[in-house]
């Protein structure tokens, strides 16, 4: 199986569990459907396909920037230098389903995920509360 069409099973099933977890987290439909759809363009698609499924590529870490800067859904594009700025509560659930996803393919859990790192991670306050929060009632 080649690598893009290995990436393209593992793009499109991730998509499918943020759905799923999406709906039950209350996040709009055309949030949900929009979900990474930036994957899908050739300077992140290349990358990554590359890096996860090929032999690596050079170009990943300027693709996960350009993923960052267009995709709301990541706390990294709330964080400015040294805070973070508040993050809509309808990003908020959409990040925590993205988590879960990535966590249902790869065999671990969203709040575990977010307990390994949430030191690194710059986040308002009021953010991180909500975080918290719904980390204690999801999985």
């Amino acid at each position: 199986m080649s690598k893009h069409w290995k990436y393209l099973v593992y793009l499109l099933r991730h998509k499918w569990w943020v759905i799923l977890y999406g709906r039950k987290l209350c996040v709009p439909f055309g949030r949900l459907l929009a979900h990474d759809l930036s994957k899908f363009l050739p300077d992140e698609w290349f990358p990554y396909a590359n890096y996860f499924y090929g032999s690596g590529d050079s170009r990943f870490q300027q693709a996960w920037k350009k993923h960052l800067v267009r995709n709301n859904h990541h706390w990294d594009f709330w964080a400015n230098q040294q805070y973070g700025l508040p993050m809509p509560d309808v990003v908020i659930r959409e990040m925590i389903a993205d988590w879960m996803s990535v966590g249902k393919i790869k065999g671990n859990n969203a709040k575990d995920w977010y307990e390994q790192r949430k030191d690194k991670m710059t986040l308002d306050p009021n953010t991180r509360h909500s975080v918290e929060v719904y980390l204690r009632y999801v999985q």
